[in-house]
């Protein structure tokens, strides 16, 4: 397997998935998001495009269930405030323009096992 000027032998992308110490998040403790999976960001013109690919292929089935088009709009929308001290009336006007503005389209890629 070629990845970049590097060569990897194919065994070496299995490391996580056979390795014993590394295992599920568990359903019952609360984690955060890049304990469980990591991330990858691009834009195209006035799109985003993100991908959200967990360490352990499994975990994509909970991260589905959380990952949906309200939560995207809930923790992007931050990004777009002018100022890190907005009064209740400012999120309150930038959060009606997200969901009136903002699309988001979720794509599972099951090639890598992400959500983009």
């Amino acid at each position: 397997l070629s990845f970049g000027h590097y060569d990897l032998p194919d065994q070496n992308l299995e490391v996580y998935s056979n390795h014993e110490d590394v295992c599920p998040a568990h359903s019952a403790k609360k984690l955060s998001l890049y304990e469980v999976a990591h991330s990858r960001v691009g834009d195209k013109g006035n799109d985003l495009n993100f991908s959200i690919i967990p360490h352990i292929h499994s975990d994509i089935t909970r991260l589905k269930i959380i990952i949906n088009p309200q939560w995207v709009k809930r923790v992007l929308a931050p990004l777009l405030n002018p100022s890190p001290f907005l009064d209740q009336d400012a999120i309150r006007k930038r959060d009606a323009w997200v969901e009136e503005n903002v699309i988001v389209e979720i794509y599972e890629v099951k090639g890598i096992h992400s959500l983009n």
